[in-house]
């Protein structure tokens, strides 16, 4: 099966792929760099003349190059089958491909080989033969384009040969297991073709089942109700643990498509457990039917030694803020000293000092904020009371309350309190070193394999590279070494890999922003210019700030444009479908098929489009809009509404959100860090109210 390429269109993607290719080169004497050029250009000319269709060239080309190139000789004979093969000689496939996996077996690129084995067996009409190859290839990669197409392939040969049952049980094998892999609804098409053809259902409750709890997992979550419901009305026989099962998802369901009414009435049906009955008083409250929603919560938390009570017994105490401080106060003092964990516990003593501070009782917050710094081993953790110590402290104490935020400002300039810190104090963004192409360091990792991926990204092989960066990165345990790999996955266009490299292992770091000594490459890593030929010219268009597209597309998907959330929003800006269907009727577009939200233009087009609306409906103030774009303008302007004089880091830890105020607070930080990294990249654009 023909494996997928992937071009690389963004320029963030260019500069580093010239990065990549120049990062061994440095290091190289002239001799060897000369010929790897040569190299990198044998297997572009190759691999042109493959992609052009003259195959018989490009076999004599892939067959040279393996013989001259040893570095590159798997992949060469691999292109060299892919070659064959397309010149429809597959006899010689078939010795060629068994040779390699006789003699490549630990290849990143032997699946593609079993692939074009069972091809090859296939043209020869050896169906038992294509198909164990297709399994040999599905075992070692789960890739999902190639997954499916394998899969489909198996199931149609099947039904040449008559064997229609057999076809039945691969398809019914991937439409039940695997629902959530792209193009599956080809599987359920051919599936249902089956079932007619043989004259009765194939697929029982017991597949429905097993098939929404894939798509559950997946966040295809109106298939998955759907599915649910469909094991549910077929499944009367089924084992009442699984129909509980069911029930509770489709409970859940119906929560995550906030349908909450619906998702009242389900959580009420279910048995009386206490996980039950949090998901109950939760539909309660988002229905605004406070009073209920805490007689429900507090029907849990009188076991606030459990986690499932703890967390009862503060969101009590949250809905009881308003109306009965003193007690939110006492709940918040239950959980502060029962909880079992200590972070529920944390979050208690933030709540107590938080509303001292609120109330004006700003040596008290103190006392409890120090108390809090105390208990709180992260120090990234601790930022937040040591932020609003400080500023408890600006009454009393100005002359310590500027030196600990400068402290903070020093030690944590990437940081959202760091950033709010260097505000407080009127102080200039921090000077950074000039942008520079990544270097990083080989290290421990191997130069040979280092230089395959090279060789491969320059032949646009980009698939192939990524199968060596994969075997790559684990070995990557040194700042400079994964700032190596990273680049290459850049190089490759797969931003979010990149960044993950650099921020699940360089998080500290990162926090505290470049240091004088430091290069500045693994922060251009982690806050990358993704997708910038698509995004930088969108928000031209729209007049949206540059760096607020990108913070919002780093922390919606993590630079993923294919990713989908638990609700159903899709894309690098996470946009719902119904708000794609508006926003593409507001600028006069055609009626918009939500696949399209995932194509990075389409999504970041419409996202620049929502976020300079949010910022002129928010007469420009970017948290307001940052925090509409998480929970809706409507919410945003009665909660400005309450408190309109409220400073801005007031407002914004005042979020009654969770979720919405550490969203604007992660956003901030990030437009704060693009902003440090590319000053001026706003100027053309912006019309936002810097903060």
């Amino acid at each position: 099966m023909a494996c997928r390429r992937r071009g690389l269109t963004a320029r963030g993607a260019r500069w580093s792929l010239l990065a990549a290719l120049s990062l061994l080169a440095s290091s190289r004497p002239a001799t060897a760099s000369l010929a790897h050029e040569t190299t990198a250009g044998e297997l572009r000319t190759a691999y042109a003349a493959l992609r052009e269709g003259r195959a018989e060239e490009a076999e004599a080309l892939f067959a040279a190059l393996r013989d001259r190139a040893p570095i590159l000789a798997d992949h060469a004979e691999r292109l060299r089958i892919d070659a064959l093969a397309a010149a429809t000689r597959h006899q010689e496939v078939v010795a060629a491909a068994s040779r390699f996996t006789e003699r490549h077996g630990a290849s990143p690129v032997v699946g593609f080989v079993w692939s074009a084995l069972g091809d090859a067996h296939r043209a020869l009409g050896h169906g038992d033969e294509a198909r164990a190859a297709w399994r040999r290839a599905l075992a070692t990669s789960r890739e999902e384009t190639r997954t499916l197409a394998l899969t489909l392939a198996s199931a149609e040969t099947f039904v040449a040969e008559g064997r229609l049952e057999e076809a039945a049980a691969v398809l019914l094998e991937i439409w039940r297991d695997q629902p959530a892999l792209e193009g599956a609804a080809e599987a359920e098409r051919q599936l249902a073709g089956l079932e007619s053809r043989l004259g009765r259902p194939l697929r029982g409750a017991a597949d429905w089942a097993e098939r929404s709890k894939g798509l559950a997992a997946a966040h295809h979550n109106e298939p998955a109700l759907e599915a649910c419901g469909r094991a549910l009305r077929q499944g009367a026989a089924l084992p009442t643990p699984l129909r509980d099962e069911l029930a509770l998802r489709r409970a859940t369901l119906l929560f995550r498509l906030r349908r909450y009414a619906e998702a009242e009435k389900a959580y009420a049906a279910l048995p009386t457990e206490p996980a039950h009955q949090l998901g109950h008083a939760r539909s309660l409250a988002r229905l605004g039917e406070i009073e209920a929603s805490i007689e429900a919560f507090r029907a849990i938390s009188a076991h606030a030694r459990t986690a499932i009570g703890a967390r009862a017994l503060f969101l009590t105490a949250t809905l009881l803020e308003d109306d009965d401080p003193a007690a939110a106060a006492a709940a918040y003092q239950r959980v502060a000293g029962e909880a079992p964990s200590a972070a529920a516990r944390n979050e208690a003593r933030w709540r107590l000092a938080w509303n001292d501070y609120r109330e004006g009782d700003h040596a008290r917050a103190a006392a409890l904020l120090d108390r809090l710094i105390a208990d709180t081993a992260d120090p990234l953790d601790a930022l937040r009371p040591r932020y609003w110590r400080a500023r408890a402290l600006e009454t009393t104490d100005p002359e310590a309350a500027r030196a600990q935020l400068a402290r903070l400002a020093r030690k944590f300039g990437f940081t959202y309190y760091g950033w709010r810190a260097r505000q407080r104090l009127g102080l200039p963004e921090p000077s950074l070193p000039p942008f520079a192409e990544p270097t990083g360091s080989a290290g421990s990792l191997s130069a040979p394999r280092l230089q395959r991926v090279e060789l491969l990204l320059a032949a646009n092989l980009v698939a192939e590279a990524e199968s060596e960066l994969a075997a790559l990165a684990p070995r990557a345990r040194r700042r400079g070494e994964r700032v190596r790999v990273a680049s290459l996955y850049t190089a490759a266009g797969d931003f979010h890999r990149a960044q993950r490299l650099m921020v699940d292992h360089d998080l500290l770091p990162l926090a505290r922003g470049p240091l004088p000594k430091d290069r500045r490459e693994a922060w251009d890593l982690a806050w990358p210019r993704a997708f910038a030929d698509e995004l930088e010219p969108a928000a031209q268009r729209h007049a949206t700030p540059p760096t607020l597209v990108y913070a919002v597309m780093r922390e919606e998907s993590g630079y993923r444009p294919r990713v989908l959330s638990v609700v159903g929003a899709h894309g690098l800006t996470q946009i719902m479908p119904s708000t794609g269907h508006r926003l593409a009727a507001q600028l006069g577009r055609a009626p918009l098929d939500p696949v399209r939200l995932l194509e990075p233009a389409t999504n970041l087009d419409l996202g620049a489009y929502y976020l300079q609306r949010l910022l002129q409906q928010m007469d420009g103030r970017l948290a307001p809009a940052i925090a509409s774009y998480n929970a809706g303008p409507t919410a945003v302007r009665r909660w400005l509404k309450r408190e309109p004089e409220l400073a801005e880091d007031v407002w914004v830890e005042s979020i009654p959100y969770r979720q919405t105020r550490a969203y604007v607070k992660r956003v901030l930080r990030s437009v704060h860090v693009y902003r440090a990294l590319h000053p001026g990249l706003d100027a053309a654009a912006s019309t936002a109210q810097v903060p």
